[in-house]
């Protein structure tokens, strides 16, 4: 199975966060944020995959960083800032002993991240796939 593959699985799995609302119980909470990092590694390893596949510079896909300015230069995200939101959220993942930072993300996930996901893969079907 290679790098989109496993996004486009990530992504549907990731769908499953609209059917829980607050107060959630912990599994739940573990699990969505879980879910998130696992969905925005994938895209980044997917992106990475796509731009070198059409010749982007392996400097340029070095860093997650790079990779969301290096997709966004090509025109395979659309939102630079939300991405670079995304990956900060991502990076606070693993500091979310504090349930306030822990909902703030979960809703930052259902109210904006999941759809720069889905953006991307329907961006990737129609515009960088063979």
């Amino acid at each position: 199975m290679n790098n989109y593959e496993i996004f486009c699985r990530t992504l549907k799995n990731l769908n499953e966060i609209y059917k829980y609302d607050e107060p959630y119980k912990v599994i739940e909470a573990v699990g969505i944020l879980e879910l998130y990092r696992l969905c925005f590694d994938w895209a980044c390893n997917m992106m990475k995959d796509v731009l070198k596949k059409y010749g982007y510079s392996e400097r340029n896909v070095e860093h997650t960083k790079s990779i969301l300015k290096t997709a966004y230069s090509a025109g395979m995200i659309e939102d630079e800032e939300v991405w670079l939101s995304a990956l900060a959220a991502r990076k606070n993942v693993y500091n979310t002993y504090n349930e306030a930072a822990a909902l703030d993300i979960i809703r930052l996930v259902k109210e904006r991240f999941y759809d720069i996901f889905a953006g991307l893969k329907a961006e990737i079907d129609n515009n960088w796939s063979e």
